[in-house]
């Protein structure tokens, strides 16, 4: 009996980490060829020694895909709001979990989508939203907030 037991946990498991690699796929680039993806290993490059204030939005895979969030269309929000004057950058909650928990927003699942401004690394800015389908009131909102 006992032996039932733990094949049919460890059959579970497989089909829970199974099903874990899809919905945390890092292959968001994928999704759009002018996004310019944000990753730990760029962070320093693209948002610390970045010329201009950057601003970093970050999406929950799940959230992208439930929702059917295009990120051309985020980002294009995005450069309407802020203009030339900003650099924008996106990626993902999962593929960046540092930066996103740096910015207060509730702990639930899947992770709210957040945006942030940086200048010089330094965070200046930061606000969430839940619907990434329309972010321009949130992008407006810290678009000229300094701490």
């Amino acid at each position: 009996m006992m032996a039932i037991g733990k094949r049919l946990i460890s059959g579970f498991l497989v089909l829970v980490v199974s099903s874990l690699m899809f919905l945390t796929s890092p292959a968001i680039a994928a999704t759009s060829s002018d996004v310019l993806t944000l990753t730990p290993e760029n962070f320093e490059t693209e948002v610390v020694k970045s010329d201009k204030p950057v601003v970093v939005i970050l999406i929950s895979d799940t959230t992208r895909e439930a929702l059917e969030v295009s990120l051309d269309k985020v980002k294009s929000e995005a450069q309407t709001t802020f203009g030339d004057k900003y650099k924008i950058v996106l990626g993902t909650v999962e593929a960046n979990p540092e930066t996103y928990y740096q910015t207060p927003v509730p702990r639930i699942y899947p992770p709210i989508s957040t945006a942030s401004i940086y200048e010089k690394g330094t965070k200046i800015a930061s606000g969430f939203f839940i619907n990434p389908n329309d972010p321009r009131q949130e992008f407006e909102s810290i678009k000229d907030f300094n701490y």
